[in-house]
């Protein structure tokens, strides 16, 4: 069975990053790839325990990682261009989402973050530009979420922050926020006890 994926040295995939529906792959190991030209795709990988590509800056298409049932971590620190959608949705176990921690990061069209049920950090700092939606929803473990600490952010659609029904007490901090262009929903979010919005 393949339980590990490992590419110490590439630096790019042209054709796109696909890692799914592997049920026995725990590790994945690509320390220096920086761009994948066409997709970014981890998903329904049941054994997976983390994924942190700490090199990654851009995919020129679509991010979408779901349901992978023991990834605890989702992490890509230097992130700074997706093409089109960033999709991170029913990943039962995921603690921790980290984007654009020491970059600026431009989103194509949308950024969903959506039925995360153990997922209590959301953290992108350098989120700048998200050129439709953006929606953080049903994620029920939530303690911190943090976006645009050290940059600006254009939201050139709608903000939905709504129905996280977490238990405990939670925050909403989005310092850099500079525009919405259309709705901005925060709404039905249990526990939650401190937005800061621009």
């Amino acid at each position: 069975d393949l339980t590990e994926v490992s590419a110490p040295q590439l630096l790019h995939a042209d054709g796109g990053l696909d890692i799914g529906d592997e049920p026995d792959v725990q590790t994945l190991t690509m320390p220096l790839l920086q761009s994948a030209d066409a997709y970014f795709y981890v998903s329904h990988n049941a054994s997976l325990g983390q994924l942190s590509l700490p090199a990654f800056q851009g995919v020129d298409s679509y991010m979408y990682v779901e349901d992978n049932g023991q990834m605890t971590l989702f992490s890509l620190p230097v992130l700074q261009h997706v093409g089109s959608y960033v999709y991170v949705a029913s990943n039962p176990v995921l603690g921790t989402l980290e984007m654009a921690k020491t970059s600026t990061m431009n989103v194509g069209t949308s950024v969903t973050v959506t039925d995360n049920a153990a997922l209590h950090t959301i953290s992108m700092p350098g989120l700048a530009i998200v050129d439709t939606d953006l929606q953080i929803d049903h994620n029920n473990a939530l303690t911190d979420v943090t976006l645009a600490s050290t940059t600006t952010l254009s939201v050139n659609n709608d903000l939905y922050v709504d129905n996280n029904s977490v238990t405990g007490p939670w925050t909403l901090s989005i310092p850099g926020l500079m525009n919405v262009t259309g709705s901005l929903y925060v709404n039905a979010n249990t526990g939650l006890t401190s937005v800061t919005l621009a």
